[in-house]
């Protein structure tokens, strides 16, 4: 059974004129399991009926759909993905992090997957979690995206020294050949309020297109005089 939210009557639910009846079991540890019987509809329906929900917020009907789906086809990681990102919508990050860890097991190289169960645990409150898969992650993606990954959530958890760790990583990673690690940092140093490591970083997006508008143009919101000399390379220390 999935979808276990207490409270929920019975929910019907359309798909091309296909009724899928749900109903609800009795109470199991305290709470109500919705327990899902379809009676015909397939695959490709359901998973219509869900995308057509979750992109129109129709979340609790994605849910259902979702949840047929999955009770189909226990093994399809696609499926307990976007059920669990659809539990995100609907405040209900626990039931989430089951679908989404198993969606993980099943593709575990599937970033897109791993990001979703680390958005899970932020919303959780489970740094050890949270700092032990993406860890296992790093790993797995030794690129200047990966690290930038790390960054990213270490951030969202409030962990601002780990996360200038690895936006630093990720610049020693690829920052002499791409902008885009220096740009990550910057945006970075802005968000913490410190000048003049924005103003470092962005020197350095500057080496490798004098002209990119977007950091000529916060350069010069800083006060900076953005000359042809400005640029910096990218192995400079600052």
């Amino acid at each position: 059974m999935f979808g276990q939210r207490a409270g929920m009557g019975a929910v019907a639910l359309v798909i091309a004129g296909t009724t899928l009846s749900v109903a609800l079991s009795g109470a199991m540890v305290g709470c109500k399991a919705r327990q899902i019987v379809v009676e015909s509809a397939d695959l490709t329906k359901l998973r219509s009926a869900g995308n057509e929900a979750y992109a129109g917020g129709e979340f609790e009907r994605a849910a259902t759909a979702y949840e047929a789906y999955v009770e189909r086809r226990p093994h399809s990681a696609w499926a307990r993905h976007w059920l669990g990102r659809t539990y995100l919508q609907l405040d209900e990050p626990r039931q989430a992090r089951e679908q989404l860890e198993v969606a993980h097991d099943l593709e575990p190289e599937n970033m897109e997957y791993a990001e979703s169960l680390a958005d899970a645990l932020v919303a959780l409150g489970e740094p050890e979690d949270l700092f032990a898969m993406l860890d296992r992650l790093a790993m797995m993606d030794r690129t200047s995206a990966g690290q930038l990954r790390v960054a990213r959530y270490s951030e969202r958890m409030g962990f601002m020294d780990e996360a200038l760790i690895a936006y630093r990583k990720a610049v020693a990673i690829d920052g002499s050949t791409s902008p885009e690690a220096h740009r990550a940092l910057a945006d970075f140093y802005r968000r913490i309020g410190e000048r003049s490591g924005e103003v470092s970083q962005l020197r350095k997006v500057l080496w490798f297109d004098t002209q990119d508008p977007a950091a000529v143009e916060r350069l010069e919101e800083l006060g900076e005089i953005v000359g042809p000399s400005f640029a910096v390379h990218p192995g400079a220390d600052g």
